[in-house]
């Protein structure tokens, strides 16, 4: 009896391990929702397409890049970079949020270089 117990239990353990691992390995969900990793998380091809929607003036382009380097890379030169272009291109919420990282970073606006779009 116990030999069936623990086979039914590593059965269960391989197929919770797979599901999970799908749902947090995977850009969208089940129901096509794009998850908080994928929406961070993003290929060369994806920066490149967001940089050629910069360069069009969309702004929450921008911040999606900004996003990556934030919360993917840990690199808040660079997230604070790509904040001030999405607010320069009239992002409402990195407007809000620019001047606390600056104030965090010690850096002034006219210290943060502006992106390369290439």
């Amino acid at each position: 009896m116990n030999k069936i117990v623990i086979s039914i239990l590593l059965l269960i353990a391989v197929v919770a391990t797979i599901f999970f691992y799908r749902i947090f390995n995977s850009k969208k969900n089940d129901n096509n929702f794009v998850t908080q990793e994928g929406y961070h998380n993003l290929t060369k091809d994806e920066i490149a397409m967001l940089k050629s929607d910069v360069k069009k003036g969309n702004a929450e382009a921008a911040m999606r890049i900004a996003s990556y380097y934030g919360y993917c890379l840990h690199d808040n030169d660079k997230d604070v970079m790509w904040i001030k272009k999405a607010a320069q291109l009239g992002s409402k919420n990195a407007k809000e949020v620019l001047p606390g990282m600056l104030d965090m970073m010690g850096k002034k606006l006219e210290d943060i270089p502006e992106p390369d779009l290439e």
